[in-house]
């Protein structure tokens, strides 16, 4: 495997195929006096497991990523918490972790990130909340007998959040959720002297995989939190590319603004939290010296709190002078709302009696197929978002990592001040948007995750990107596996067909997909939008494929 070389001018990008999944590698030129030093960057790398393309085992993307940087990677940027951004990190053979022979020069997470940030705090504390929830609800359902499909969907949406290596066992998620609660408590009182030690939480392999980077990047340029605005960023060893930040949003109302609007949709696929999905998590549990949460459907005493329903073991039965005791929930929620006798049996036998020990219909714990798909997304849109722009051209490269709606209609309002002769001159959005030649389609091509529009629109979109002279270069690369991504009891349409659709139109065939092998002009490409020859052969001498990775070069 040979050391990836960044071109002459302009930037070379490699996308993995590891499987469903980013995990992207840049190589831009640098300059030091006479030396020509390649600067890379590398973002993300996780994937779900079972989705591996051609087989590819994580290690061997690890090796190469090594292999082709020489072991030091001058950036490492993960644009959100997911374990099909983060998990590879983790990964090990052989007992060692498969990035073990990896230097960091500096990791780069979003705001929402720094510890240090009183807004990012507290929306980590509700993010807790609502995860610790929906593990209740997974593991209620599971003691309820719930539809299997129903329970397996749940506990899928939730190994993305909690990023295990494993699969876990449907009905028993918030096992892994309570480990991070009673580690993010100890945090809170003091007990963790390291300011990155949240990101140690037992059991939540994202959040260990993060925190190995963290361990990484502090022996050298440490981290750096992004916001958007301000003044971009550059690269180090006196690379020319700028780097603009432009998401996540500091707004609440836009981080969980998820679904497209209207004509901002390439397919209409509405969905929204109701007020009974909503106030689910409030019934689901309370913490101590609160009760219900607005709008639960239940009166306050009816709320069950978290210590509770874990804070104690209970006798079940005896069992040859063995004493077997339990503190699950569904044990919990029987005595409470059982027949008197049901501390004398087993919490999984059926009961003796006949009678229904449920007492509360389980009906309402049906909304959390939609609350796990909602906290997904709200998750998805704290993605770090970053426009690379090229020093002598102006091109750019847009990574979007798992941005939602809320995050793409912020951009309009972001602006940046840069250096020009003696004074400064602000750059827009839609100035650098509109300059766009390659964008990292945004979560697999979902329908949320790409904004349909045009150049006109006061929102940032489709239309936004590639305008003008830049619009004959425009690329795509779409990380998915689409085959695995629609199989049985999977809700993804990845990437949804009218948004590829477009994408090949407006980049005349140049769509990468980390599940095809080789670009076509004209698959899916109408006469009209297909490039001449001469076009598409230029095209192709920038492009590598390979079983490993596709590669592409944009050039400055």
């Amino acid at each position: 495997m040979p050391r990836m070389k960044a071109p002459a001018t302009g930037v070379r990008v490699r996308m993995y195929r590891q499987g469903h999944g980013d995990c992207f590698l840049l190589a831009f030129p640098g300059r030091i006096g006479r030396s020509r030093p390649a600067v890379y960057v590398l973002i993300d790398c996780g994937y779900k497991p079972r989705s591996e393309i051609h087989g590819q085992k994580i290690d061997v993307i690890a090796r190469d990523i090594i292999e082709a940087t020489g072991g030091y990677v001058d950036i490492c940027m993960v644009t959100h918490e997911h374990q099909d951004h983060v998990n590879g990190f983790r990964k090990k053979k052989n007992r060692k972790y498969v990035f073990e022979g990896l230097e960091i020069g500096q990791l780069w997470l979003a705001w929402t990130e720094d510890p240090d940030d009183a807004f990012a705090n507290q929306l980590r504390r509700d993010y807790n909340d609502q995860l610790l929830g929906l593990a209740l609800a997974e593991q209620r359902l599971g003691a309820m007998g719930a539809d299997p499909e129903t329970l397996e969907l749940i506990t899928d949406l939730l190994e993305l959040e909690l990023g295990d290596d494993e699969a876990l066992d449907p009905g028993h998620a918030a096992d892994e959720v309570r480990a991070l609660f009673a580690e993010s408590r100890a945090n809170q009182q003091g007990l963790a002297m390291d300011g990155h030690a949240a990101f140690a939480m037992k059991g939540i392999t994202n959040k260990k995989a993060i925190k190995y980077l963290a361990d990484k990047a502090r022996l050298n340029g440490g981290i750096k939190y992004l916001t958007p605005g301000g003044s971009p960023l550059g690269l180090p060893k006196g690379a020319g590319a700028r780097v603009y930040p432009l998401g996540p949003p500091r707004n609440e109302d836009l981080l969980t603004d998820l679904d497209p609007k209207g004509k901002e949709e390439f397919h209409l696929r509405p969905f929204a939290a109701t007020g009974p999905q909503q106030s689910f998590f409030a019934a689901a549990h309370g913490h101590e010296g609160e009760g219900a949460a607005s709008g639960a459907p239940f009166a306050r005493k009816y709320v069950h709190r978290e210590q509770d329903v874990f804070g104690r073991e209970r006798l079940i039965f005896e069992d040859n002078d063995q004493i077997r005791t339990f503190d699950r929930a569904e044990d919990y929620m029987r005595a409470i709302y059982g027949p008197e006798d049901a501390r004398t049996h087993e919490p999984d036998d059926p009961n003796p009696d006949g009678e229904e020990w449920r007492r509360i219909d389980g009906d309402w714990l049906e909304t959390a197929e939609a609350l796990a798909l909602r906290l997904n997304r709200e998750v998805n849109n704290t993605s770090l978002v970053v426009a690379f722009e090229l020093p002598d051209t102006g091109k750019v490269l847009l990574f979007t990592g798992d941005a939602q709606r809320g995050s793409w209609i912020s951009w309009s309002d972001v602006s940046w001040q840069i250096g020009c002769g003696d004074g400064t001159r602000t750059v827009t959005a839609k100035e650098l948007l509109g300059r766009c030649t390659f964008y990292k389609v945004g979560h697999h091509g979902s329908h949320n995750a790409t904004l349909n529009g045009s150049p006109g629109d006061a929102h940032a979109n489709i239309g936004w990107l590639g305008r003008g002279e830049f619009a004959s270069e425009f690329t795509a690369m779409i990380p998915a596996n689409t085959e695995w991504a629609r199989g049985k009891k999977r809700p993804w349409n990845h990437p949804l067909p009218k948004i590829e659709e477009e994408l090949r139109k407006k980049a005349r065939g140049r769509v990468f997909r980390s599940d095809i092998d080789h670009v076509s002009r004209t698959d899916g490409v109408a006469e009209e939008h297909q490039m001449d020859d001469s076009a598409w052969e230029a095209f192709r001498k920038n492009t590598v494929e390979r079983d490993l990775y596709l590669e592409y070069v944009v050039a400055d």
